[in-house]
Protein backbone atom coordinates (compact mmCIF):
# COMPACT_ATOMS: atom_id res chain seq x y z
CA UNK A 1 0.00 0.00 0.00
CA UNK A 2 1.58 3.32 -1.00
CA UNK A 3 0.59 6.65 0.54
CA UNK A 4 1.78 10.26 0.97
CA UNK A 5 0.97 12.83 4.53
CA UNK A 6 1.35 15.85 5.71
CA UNK A 7 2.60 16.34 8.68
CA UNK A 8 2.88 19.42 10.96
CA UNK A 9 1.91 20.41 14.15
CA UNK A 10 -0.30 22.89 14.58
CA UNK A 11 -3.80 23.28 12.18
CA UNK A 12 -5.14 26.57 14.22
CA UNK A 13 -2.99 29.25 12.64
CA UNK A 14 -3.05 33.13 12.40
CA UNK A 15 -2.47 35.22 9.16
CA UNK A 16 0.99 35.62 8.48
CA UNK A 17 2.25 32.38 9.96
CA UNK A 18 4.37 30.05 8.82
CA UNK A 19 3.41 26.69 8.21
CA UNK A 20 6.55 24.20 8.52
CA UNK A 21 6.07 20.41 8.09
CA UNK A 22 7.25 17.46 6.11
CA UNK A 23 5.64 15.13 3.40
CA UNK A 24 6.03 11.54 4.18
CA UNK A 25 6.05 8.97 1.48
CA UNK A 26 5.36 5.75 1.78
CA UNK A 27 5.69 3.35 -1.32
CA UNK A 28 5.40 -0.58 -1.09
CA UNK A 29 6.95 -0.51 -5.16
CA UNK A 30 8.85 2.17 -7.29
CA UNK A 31 7.03 4.89 -8.37
CA UNK A 32 7.49 7.58 -11.28
CA UNK A 33 5.67 10.56 -11.50
CA UNK A 34 5.50 14.55 -13.07
CA UNK A 35 5.72 16.50 -10.05
CA UNK A 36 5.82 16.01 -6.08
CA UNK A 37 4.06 19.02 -4.62
CA UNK A 38 2.06 20.99 -2.49
CA UNK A 39 -0.55 23.73 -2.57
CA UNK A 40 -1.37 26.55 -0.08
CA UNK A 41 -5.41 27.23 -0.52
CA UNK A 42 -7.84 29.95 0.69
CA UNK A 43 -11.81 29.57 -1.03
CA UNK A 44 -14.96 31.15 -0.59
CA UNK A 45 -18.19 29.73 -1.19
CA UNK A 46 -21.76 30.67 -1.06
CA UNK A 47 -24.62 28.31 -1.68
CA UNK A 48 -28.74 28.33 -0.98
CA UNK A 49 -32.00 27.60 -2.66
CA UNK A 50 -34.71 30.17 -3.61
CA UNK A 51 -38.20 29.81 -5.14
CA UNK A 52 -39.22 31.65 -7.99
CA UNK A 53 -42.42 32.37 -9.98
CA UNK A 54 -42.73 31.74 -13.85
CA UNK A 55 -45.31 31.21 -16.66
CA UNK A 56 -45.33 28.21 -18.49
CA UNK A 57 -46.05 28.96 -22.05
CA UNK A 58 -47.13 25.25 -22.79
CA UNK A 59 -49.72 25.11 -19.68
CA UNK A 60 -50.63 28.57 -20.00
CA UNK A 61 -50.26 29.02 -16.22
CA UNK A 62 -47.73 30.41 -13.36
CA UNK A 63 -46.07 28.00 -11.83
CA UNK A 64 -42.98 27.60 -9.03
CA UNK A 65 -39.93 25.72 -9.38
CA UNK A 66 -36.62 25.92 -6.95
CA UNK A 67 -33.21 27.38 -8.14
CA UNK A 68 -30.23 26.61 -6.57
CA UNK A 69 -27.58 29.61 -6.48
CA UNK A 70 -23.87 29.49 -6.01
CA UNK A 71 -20.80 31.54 -5.93
CA UNK A 72 -16.90 30.55 -6.05
CA UNK A 73 -13.85 32.52 -5.54
CA UNK A 74 -10.17 31.23 -5.11
CA UNK A 75 -8.76 34.47 -2.51
CA UNK A 76 -5.34 32.72 -2.66
CA UNK A 77 -3.26 29.63 -4.24
CA UNK A 78 0.32 28.78 -3.70
CA UNK A 79 2.20 25.75 -5.30
CA UNK A 80 5.46 24.77 -3.67
CA UNK A 81 7.28 21.74 -5.78
CA UNK A 82 9.42 19.79 -3.51
CA UNK A 83 10.24 17.44 -6.52
CA UNK A 84 10.42 17.51 -10.18
CA UNK A 85 10.00 14.75 -12.64
CA UNK A 86 11.68 11.76 -11.99
CA UNK A 87 11.03 8.25 -9.71
CA UNK A 88 11.66 7.35 -6.39
CA UNK A 89 12.09 3.51 -5.09
CA UNK A 90 10.19 1.75 -2.63
CA UNK A 91 10.56 2.27 0.99
CA UNK A 92 9.90 5.82 3.32
CA UNK A 93 10.99 9.48 1.82
CA UNK A 94 10.74 12.78 4.00
CA UNK A 95 10.37 15.70 2.03
CA UNK A 96 10.29 18.96 4.25
CA UNK A 97 8.09 22.43 3.71
CA UNK A 98 7.79 25.48 4.83
CA UNK A 99 5.05 27.93 3.39
CA UNK A 100 3.63 31.42 4.78
CA UNK A 101 0.14 32.11 5.03
CA UNK A 102 -0.06 35.78 3.48
CA UNK A 103 -1.33 38.45 6.17
CA UNK A 104 -4.23 40.13 3.90
CA UNK A 105 -6.50 36.71 3.53
CA UNK A 106 -9.75 36.45 5.50
CA UNK A 107 -10.43 34.18 8.54
CA UNK A 108 -11.53 30.70 8.57
CA UNK A 109 -15.94 31.27 8.01
CA UNK A 110 -18.99 28.35 7.75
CA UNK A 111 -22.10 29.22 7.87
CA UNK A 112 -25.87 27.60 6.54
CA UNK A 113 -24.88 30.22 3.29
CA UNK A 114 -21.32 29.24 2.80
CA UNK A 115 -18.18 29.14 3.92
CA UNK A 116 -14.19 30.17 3.65
CA UNK A 117 -11.63 27.67 3.76
CA UNK A 118 -7.95 27.46 3.89
CA UNK A 119 -5.97 24.44 2.99
CA UNK A 120 -2.65 22.55 2.52
CA UNK A 121 -2.58 19.38 0.04
CA UNK A 122 0.43 17.50 -0.66
CA UNK A 123 0.05 15.72 -3.92
CA UNK A 124 1.84 13.17 -6.38
CA UNK A 125 1.37 13.60 -9.91
CA UNK A 126 1.46 10.48 -11.37
CA UNK A 127 0.83 10.05 -15.66
CA UNK A 128 -1.99 7.90 -16.70
CA UNK A 129 -2.47 6.32 -13.05
CA UNK A 130 -4.70 8.32 -9.90
CA UNK A 131 -2.60 10.91 -8.27
CA UNK A 132 -1.84 9.95 -4.50
CA UNK A 133 -2.82 13.06 -2.15
CA UNK A 134 -3.21 13.69 1.06
CA UNK A 135 -6.08 16.64 2.16
CA UNK A 136 -6.07 19.17 5.33
CA UNK A 137 -8.24 21.60 6.31
CA UNK A 138 -6.41 24.56 8.54
CA UNK A 139 -8.15 26.87 10.86
CA UNK A 140 -7.15 30.41 10.45
CA UNK A 141 -7.49 33.28 11.71
CA UNK A 142 -7.20 36.54 10.59
CA UNK A 143 -7.40 39.49 13.48
CA UNK A 144 -8.76 42.58 12.68
CA UNK A 145 -6.15 45.86 13.28
CA UNK A 146 -8.37 48.89 13.71
CA UNK A 147 -5.61 50.93 12.42
CA UNK A 148 -6.99 49.65 8.76
CA UNK A 149 -9.85 51.28 8.95
CA UNK A 150 -9.56 55.42 8.30
CA UNK A 151 -8.54 57.59 11.46
CA UNK A 152 -11.70 59.17 11.64
CA UNK A 153 -13.13 56.04 13.49
CA UNK A 154 -11.34 57.48 16.14
CA UNK A 155 -13.22 60.68 16.22
CA UNK A 156 -16.12 61.63 18.78
CA UNK A 157 -19.53 61.61 17.37
CA UNK A 158 -22.67 63.53 17.57
CA UNK A 159 -26.07 63.03 15.57
CA UNK A 160 -29.80 63.70 16.53
CA UNK A 161 -32.99 63.26 14.60
CA UNK A 162 -36.58 64.17 15.23
CA UNK A 163 -39.97 62.33 14.76
CA UNK A 164 -43.72 63.74 14.98
CA UNK A 165 -46.35 62.02 15.74
CA UNK A 166 -49.50 62.58 14.28
CA UNK A 167 -53.20 61.67 15.47
CA UNK A 168 -56.19 62.45 13.13
CA UNK A 169 -54.81 65.12 11.16
CA UNK A 170 -53.64 66.57 14.23
CA UNK A 171 -49.69 66.80 15.13
CA UNK A 172 -48.12 67.28 18.60
CA UNK A 173 -44.79 68.24 19.33
CA UNK A 174 -42.07 66.31 18.00
CA UNK A 175 -40.00 64.00 20.18
CA UNK A 176 -35.84 64.46 19.35
CA UNK A 177 -33.35 61.72 19.93
CA UNK A 178 -29.66 62.77 20.71
CA UNK A 179 -26.61 60.46 20.47
CA UNK A 180 -22.79 60.91 21.49
CA UNK A 181 -20.11 58.86 21.31
CA UNK A 182 -16.06 59.37 22.50
CA UNK A 183 -15.26 57.70 19.39
CA UNK A 184 -16.28 54.54 16.60
CA UNK A 185 -13.75 51.90 16.39
CA UNK A 186 -13.88 49.28 19.68
CA UNK A 187 -11.82 46.24 20.21
CA UNK A 188 -13.49 42.98 21.72
CA UNK A 189 -13.00 43.27 25.74
CA UNK A 190 -14.06 47.13 25.49
CA UNK A 191 -17.05 48.54 26.98
CA UNK A 192 -19.24 51.55 24.92
CA UNK A 193 -19.81 54.85 26.76
CA UNK A 194 -23.36 55.89 24.97
CA UNK A 195 -24.94 59.10 25.88
CA UNK A 196 -28.45 59.54 24.52
CA UNK A 197 -30.85 62.49 25.22
CA UNK A 198 -34.47 62.39 24.68
CA UNK A 199 -36.70 65.28 24.57
CA UNK A 200 -40.28 64.36 24.24
CA UNK A 201 -42.45 67.40 23.08
CA UNK A 202 -45.34 65.13 22.46
CA UNK A 203 -48.49 64.50 24.02
CA UNK A 204 -47.45 61.04 23.84
CA UNK A 205 -45.47 58.82 26.79
CA UNK A 206 -42.08 57.23 25.47
CA UNK A 207 -42.34 54.34 26.87
CA UNK A 208 -38.26 53.07 27.43
CA UNK A 209 -34.81 53.53 25.48
CA UNK A 210 -32.88 50.85 24.21
CA UNK A 211 -29.42 50.64 22.99
CA UNK A 212 -28.16 47.47 21.36
CA UNK A 213 -24.85 46.86 18.88
CA UNK A 214 -25.25 44.19 16.08
CA UNK A 215 -23.62 42.69 13.58
CA UNK A 216 -24.47 42.77 10.35
CA UNK A 217 -23.03 39.59 7.85
CA UNK A 218 -24.43 39.78 4.04
CA UNK A 219 -23.91 37.15 1.49
CA UNK A 220 -23.70 37.11 -2.12
CA UNK A 221 -24.46 34.56 -5.38
CA UNK A 222 -22.69 35.20 -8.65
CA UNK A 223 -24.62 32.19 -10.58
CA UNK A 224 -27.31 32.01 -12.23
CA UNK A 225 -27.39 35.37 -10.91
CA UNK A 226 -26.63 37.84 -8.19
CA UNK A 227 -28.72 36.70 -5.18
CA UNK A 228 -28.11 37.93 -1.38
CA UNK A 229 -28.80 36.87 1.74
CA UNK A 230 -28.26 39.07 4.85
CA UNK A 231 -27.76 37.99 8.39
CA UNK A 232 -27.90 40.07 12.12
CA UNK A 233 -26.61 38.91 15.60
CA UNK A 234 -26.99 40.86 18.66
CA UNK A 235 -24.11 41.88 20.21
CA UNK A 236 -24.85 43.69 23.39
CA UNK A 237 -28.22 45.58 24.58
CA UNK A 238 -28.78 47.34 27.42
CA UNK A 239 -32.30 49.94 28.27
CA UNK A 240 -33.68 52.00 30.66
CA UNK A 241 -37.50 53.61 31.23
CA UNK A 242 -38.37 55.96 28.73
CA UNK A 243 -39.96 60.24 28.98
CA UNK A 244 -42.72 61.56 29.98
CA UNK A 245 -45.13 63.75 27.67
CA UNK A 246 -43.31 67.16 27.43
CA UNK A 247 -40.61 65.66 29.13
CA UNK A 248 -36.73 65.24 28.46
CA UNK A 249 -33.73 63.32 30.45
CA UNK A 250 -30.25 62.65 29.79
CA UNK A 251 -29.19 58.74 29.61
CA UNK A 252 -25.52 57.70 30.51
CA UNK A 253 -25.35 53.71 29.26
CA UNK A 254 -22.45 51.86 29.25
CA UNK A 255 -22.62 48.68 26.24
CA UNK A 256 -20.08 45.61 27.27
CA UNK A 257 -18.62 44.23 24.19
CA UNK A 258 -17.51 40.35 24.92
CA UNK A 259 -14.08 39.04 24.55
CA UNK A 260 -16.12 36.26 22.89
CA UNK A 261 -17.49 38.19 20.54
CA UNK A 262 -17.14 36.93 17.02
CA UNK A 263 -15.52 39.24 14.90
CA UNK A 264 -15.17 38.18 11.27
CA UNK A 265 -12.43 39.70 8.72
CA UNK A 266 -13.97 38.70 5.64
CA UNK A 267 -10.61 40.84 3.98
CA UNK A 268 -10.26 40.52 -0.11
CA UNK A 269 -13.66 38.91 0.47
CA UNK A 270 -16.52 39.19 -2.63
CA UNK A 271 -19.12 37.01 -1.27
CA UNK A 272 -18.80 37.69 2.16
CA UNK A 273 -19.59 41.27 3.89
CA UNK A 274 -19.64 42.36 7.68
CA UNK A 275 -20.37 45.68 9.52
CA UNK A 276 -21.67 46.31 13.04
CA UNK A 277 -24.05 49.27 14.10
CA UNK A 278 -25.01 50.64 17.24
CA UNK A 279 -28.84 51.85 17.21
CA UNK A 280 -30.55 53.57 19.89
CA UNK A 281 -34.46 53.01 20.19
CA UNK A 282 -37.24 54.66 21.57
CA UNK A 283 -40.71 53.01 22.21
CA UNK A 284 -43.48 54.76 21.44
CA UNK A 285 -47.32 53.14 22.38
CA UNK A 286 -50.26 52.61 20.33
CA UNK A 287 -50.12 52.86 16.30
CA UNK A 288 -46.93 54.79 15.72
CA UNK A 289 -43.79 53.25 14.74
CA UNK A 290 -40.68 53.06 17.52
CA UNK A 291 -37.99 55.57 16.99
CA UNK A 292 -35.12 54.82 16.24
CA UNK A 293 -31.32 56.56 15.24
CA UNK A 294 -28.66 54.31 14.45
CA UNK A 295 -24.76 55.09 13.38
CA UNK A 296 -22.19 52.52 12.12
CA UNK A 297 -19.18 51.38 14.84
CA UNK A 298 -15.84 49.46 13.48
CA UNK A 299 -15.12 46.16 16.22
CA UNK A 300 -11.56 44.61 16.04
CA UNK A 301 -9.02 42.80 18.04
CA UNK A 302 -6.13 45.29 18.02
CA UNK A 303 -6.41 48.36 18.87
CA UNK A 304 -4.83 52.07 17.34
CA UNK A 305 -1.10 52.08 17.73
CA UNK A 306 -0.59 48.42 19.25
CA UNK A 307 2.03 45.98 17.58
CA UNK A 308 -0.17 43.22 16.05
CA UNK A 309 0.77 40.02 18.35
CA UNK A 310 0.75 36.50 17.18
CA UNK A 311 -2.51 34.91 19.00
CA UNK A 312 -1.48 31.55 20.45
CA UNK A 313 -5.09 30.32 20.53
CA UNK A 314 -8.08 30.80 17.72
CA UNK A 315 -10.75 33.04 17.78
CA UNK A 316 -13.09 33.10 15.94
CA UNK A 317 -7.76 45.49 4.64
CA UNK A 318 -6.30 43.45 2.11
CA UNK A 319 -2.37 44.25 1.54
CA UNK A 320 -0.03 43.69 -0.75
CA UNK A 321 0.42 39.83 -1.72
CA UNK A 322 2.83 38.12 0.13
CA UNK A 323 5.31 35.88 -2.16
CA UNK A 324 6.07 32.45 -1.20
CA UNK A 325 9.12 31.40 -2.67
CA UNK A 326 9.60 28.08 -4.00
CA UNK A 327 12.79 25.72 -2.38
CA UNK A 328 15.57 24.25 -3.82
CA UNK A 329 14.76 20.50 -4.87
CA UNK A 330 15.51 17.83 -2.17
CA UNK A 331 17.85 14.79 -3.48
CA UNK A 332 15.49 11.66 -2.10
CA UNK A 333 16.95 8.51 -0.82
CA UNK A 334 15.26 5.86 1.36
CA UNK A 335 16.19 6.83 4.48
CA UNK A 336 14.54 10.37 4.33
CA UNK A 337 14.83 13.05 1.53
CA UNK A 338 15.51 16.23 2.92
CA UNK A 339 15.58 19.51 1.40
CA UNK A 340 16.80 22.83 2.75
CA UNK A 341 13.54 25.02 4.35
CA UNK A 342 13.56 28.50 3.65
CA UNK A 343 12.62 29.43 6.14
CA UNK A 344 -26.34 62.76 10.11
CA UNK A 345 -28.86 64.76 10.46
CA UNK A 346 -29.34 68.53 11.89
CA UNK A 347 -27.29 68.96 15.19
CA UNK A 348 -29.26 68.35 18.54
CA UNK A 349 -30.65 71.28 20.73
CA UNK A 350 -28.37 70.64 23.73
CA UNK A 351 -24.92 69.07 22.27
CA UNK A 352 -23.06 66.26 24.41
CA UNK A 353 -19.61 66.73 24.80
CA UNK A 354 -17.34 63.73 25.76
CA UNK A 355 -13.94 63.62 25.84
CA UNK A 356 -11.81 61.57 23.02
CA UNK A 357 -9.39 58.59 24.37
CA UNK A 358 -7.05 56.99 22.27
CA UNK A 359 -5.85 53.63 22.77
CA UNK A 360 -2.71 52.40 23.21
CA UNK A 361 -0.87 49.28 23.68
CA UNK A 362 2.78 47.71 24.00
CA UNK A 363 3.66 44.51 22.79
CA UNK A 364 6.13 42.03 20.49
CA UNK A 365 5.11 40.61 16.95
CA UNK A 366 6.51 37.66 17.51
CA UNK A 367 5.78 36.39 21.17
CA UNK A 368 2.91 38.52 22.72
CA UNK A 369 -1.05 36.80 23.22
CA UNK A 370 -3.86 39.47 22.00
CA UNK A 371 -3.58 42.06 24.82
CA UNK A 372 -6.61 42.52 26.83
CA UNK A 373 -8.23 46.20 25.99
CA UNK A 374 -7.36 47.00 29.51
CA UNK A 375 -3.41 46.13 29.19
CA UNK A 376 -3.55 47.62 25.92
CA UNK A 377 -4.56 51.46 27.03
CA UNK A 378 -2.08 50.61 29.74
CA UNK A 379 0.77 50.31 28.06
CA UNK A 380 1.06 46.94 30.39
CA UNK A 381 3.97 44.61 29.36
CA UNK A 382 3.38 41.24 28.87
CA UNK A 383 5.53 38.51 29.13
CA UNK A 384 4.99 35.42 27.64
CA UNK A 385 7.19 32.45 28.56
Amino acid sequence: MSNIQIQFNNTQLNTGDTITGKLVCMFSSPKNFRKLYIRLKCKEHTSWTDSERYYDHHDKKHKTRYVNYTGTNTLFYQEVVLHGEGSLSAGHHVFPFSVKIPEHLPSSFVCSYGFIKHSIKGTMDRPWKLDLEDYRELQVMSPIKLSTFNSHIQEAVNLSDDKTLCCCCCASGPITLCLSLEKQGFVVGESINVKVYCLNMSNSNVNGITVIVKSNLDYKTTHPGVKYKHDSELVSSTGDTGVGAHGEREYNFVLDIPQSTPVYNFAGCDLFRSSHELKVCAAIPGMHNDFEIEQTIYLGHIPFNTISPIFPQPGFNAGPNVPIMPMPMPMPSNEGATAPVNNVAPSAPPKLLMSNEENSGDGNANELPPPSYNEAIQNTKINLN
